[in-house]
């Protein structure tokens, strides 16, 4: 069964729906997807932040003046250690500098860091991804019977992954400046900080990842702190994700850290979680990270309505399961939860568990994990084997 997009009319008795979810993607669920892949460092950020500062030994102009030049040096022997500097505070730094070697500096680190990423991720695409994530991600939603409805996808990556989950699964996307009537037919798909295959123009047009080379100019966000999305399309995709959210019951975040850059992601969660919750309908964050990541991200925004990933009730319950083999329906306990916790620490990929733990939950309220595109099936068997039965 084939995913809707969700309307106005369709939401509004909420008695029939249990929850209408949205997802905010980072570049966690991209990592998860190369880890599949026999070329997982591709697109660890050390590789890129490495060929980034190689990159700028080829420019005479910087390499030779008296500022920018030892900068590159010593950003190429910084770019050997185990701990890479971070390229948006990098970025700003040298923006804010006033210094006009610096400055152009940076305008050179943003153009090479997206020759970089174009260059590796046409080569992951190229040897071919074993296992999209974000298939498995939109296949949960495609299954008969489906008691979480999803209302869109909302992220900061650059990357095609998520297209081409989208198409993999056979799902029509919207990315708010394709069509006048937003969402109807098609789920959202909101790249708030741009994709790396625009092209600046009005409308915004796509090139295939194909035809991408080094001199092509994406319309992006590129990598700094401060990403303010004021000028189109980022204006109207913004303005679109509010108006997602306001039809969102459960934000699930996937791979996105939510670090002092994402300050304009957590203004935007907390006026749609906090300031447009006060009618009552009560809305929800769920973190699929790591426990660490989880707790962090909880400890910096208290006032946030989140749940860390060890206290998602699917998950307790998995957990527990595995541990006890007690029945999935008992009632949820504080000794659940702290189990959880612990057995989660453990675990290599939070998002595979996670999404093992939505199996088990389907399974156990008797719900077939049959699509037609079939990915949900194929993960479940390769994850449980001749032990799985649908």
């Amino acid at each position: 069964m084939v995913q809707k997009a969700i309307s106005d009319t369709e939401i509004e008795p909420r008695r029939k729906i249990t929850s209408n979810i949205t997802y905010f993607i980072g570049s966690g669920l991209t990592n998860a997807t190369a880890s599949k892949s026999a070329y997982e460092s591709e697109l660890v950020m050390g590789v890129l932040f490495k060929d980034t500062v190689m990159n700028l030994r080829n420019d005479n102009d910087l390499a030779k003046d008296p500022i920018s030049g030892p900068l590159i040096n010593q950003l190429i022997i910084l770019s050997d250690k185990s701990t890479v500097p971070n390229l948006e505070e990098l970025i700003d730094l040298l923006e804010s500098s006033g210094q006009e070697s610096c400055i152009k500096l940076s305008q050179a680190l943003s153009s090479s860091f997206a020759n970089v990423l174009i260059k590796h991720t046409k080569k992951l695409i190229k040897n071919g991804l074993s296992e999209n994530m974000a298939e498995i991600l939109l296949d949960l939603h495609c299954i008969e019977d489906n008691s979480e409805p999803l209302v869109g996808i909302i992220t900061t990556n650059y990357d095609p992954f998520i297209e081409m989950a989208f198409e993999s699964i056979g799902i029509d996307t919207d990315l708010a400046f394709e069509t006048s009537n937003f969402g109807q037919g098609a789920i959202p798909l909101l790249k708030i900080h741009g994709s790396i295959d625009w092209i600046q123009s009005v409308p915004i047009k796509r090139r295939k990842w194909v035809e991408l080379g080094n001199s092509h100019i994406p319309s992006w966000i590129g990598p700094r702190r401060l990403k303010l999305g004021v000028l189109y399309p980022f204006n109207l995709i913004w303005g679109r994700a509010r108006e997602l959210l306001a039809k969102t019951d459960v934000i699930r975040i996937v791979g996105a850290s939510l670090l002092p850059s994402d300050w304009h992601i957590a203004q935007l969660l907390f006026r749609t979680t906090v300031l447009d919750s006060q009618d009552g309908r009560k809305k929800r964050i769920e973190v699929i990270n790591s426990v660490s990541e989880s707790d962090r991200i909880c400890r910096d925004y208290p006032m946030l309505p989140i749940k860390p990933i060890y206290k998602i009730d699917d998950v307790m319950r998995n957990c527990r399961t595995e541990l006890s083999g007690t029945s999935w329906n008992k009632p949820l306990s504080d000794v659940d939860r702290d189990e959880a916790k612990h057995y989660v620490e453990k675990i290599k990929n939070p998002f595979d568990y996670w999404v093992q733990s939505k199996i088990q939950m389907l399974l156990n309220s008797n719900k077939s994990l049959h699509t037609k595109s079939g990915k949900l099936w194929k993960f479940a068997s390769n994850t449980y084997g001749e032990s799985y039965e649908d």
